[in-house]
């Protein structure tokens, strides 16, 4: 198949957060062009498309994660402000 050793570019967008109940998910949105290519080559539908940095809980899979989705807390803290913030520890 030629899409093995095809390199593909991705664009990371913000770091973004969803909570459902006790659950949380912090993720990094990605684009990547060449990925929604192949995906409407094989017929396959537009994706949203994230790296999971960490969750609390169980993984959230039935929310829609995209970049700046509104369940981020404190827009103006950053990934280890808000850990920090709800009492996370290594």
């Amino acid at each position: 198949d030629d899409l093995v050793d095809t390199p593909i570019s991705l664009i990371l967008s913000d770091i973004s957060h969803v909570q459902c109940g006790e659950a949380q998910d912090w993720y990094i949105s990605v684009q990547s062009p060449k990925i929604d290519y192949l995906r409407s080559r094989y017929g396959l539908p537009s994706k949203d498309l994230h790296v999971t940095l960490g969750f609390i809980g169980e993984p959230i899979y039935d929310m829609r994660k995209i970049s700046g989705n509104p369940g981020l807390p404190g827009p103006k803290r950053n990934f280890w402000q808000n850990l920090y913030s709800i009492g996370y520890t290594s």
